[in-house]
């Protein structure tokens, strides 16, 4: 083996080291679990989302994971160019940052399972595996046997990185939420521009 043939593979070695141990973190404590999954979808890091939850069907934890990536990213960029007022209930959607969710959640445990609470937010549920605690997603695989949860968060991740793609351009220019209604018909299959279009008709007095 040549010399830069060396180099080459202890770099590789490297790298594979070096990306397992970053998404290797696991919780001792229930909030750790829901810091380290807040984390893991800001920083895009899907090693560290799937260390931090439990569910049997790991495609719908990846496509949960993807779809929230990408509607964080897209929701960042559009708030940035456009402002959270243009943004409306897509900030709301957001997730709040690691630093917050460490402030404000607030955990009721018990035994090996556990309840986690954010201000305003419905409960998350955990489990205590090995030693460590993980989001128990083990419900949501359950209620979705069909794939239909599955296949439209795989639609929300196509269609967020479509839109963030459409942030800036000047054709969206003075019409931002033009982005929004089109990435939510990619996501639905219905024509969200049409239909508020039909709503604000029919409210129309005669």
């Amino acid at each position: 083996m040549t010399k830069t043939a060396k180099l080459c593979a202890l770099l590789f070695a490297c790298v594979i080291v070096v990306t397992a141990g970053c998404g290797s973190k696991k919780a001792k404590t229930p909030k750790e679990a829901v810091v380290n999954l807040t984390e893991a979808i800001e920083d895009g890091n899907k090693g560290l989302f799937m260390a931090n939850v439990h569910c049997d069907d790991k495609e719908l934890a990846e496509a949960m994971f993807d779809g929230m990536v990408a509607m964080r990213s897209f929701t960042e960029k559009f708030e940035k160019e456009y402002g959270k007022d243009k943004a409306g209930e897509f900030s709301k959607m957001r997730q709040p940052s690691a630093e917050e969710v460490a402030e404000k959640v607030k955990i009721e445990e018990k035994g090996d399972k556990a309840t986690a609470r954010m201000p305003d937010e419905g409960p998350m549920n955990l489990i205590k595996q090995e030693g460590y605690w993980k989001v128990d997603m083990s419900e949501l695989a359950k209620q979705d046997q069909s794939g239909q949860m599955k296949e439209m968060m795989k639609r929300m991740a196509t269609a967020a990185k479509k839109a963030e793609d459409k942030v800036g351009k000047d054709e969206y220019k003075d019409k931002p939420g033009k982005i929004i209604s089109e990435l939510m018909t990619e996501v639905t299959g219905v024509d969200m521009e049409k239909m508020m279009k039909e709503m604000g008709d029919a409210m129309q007095p005669e």
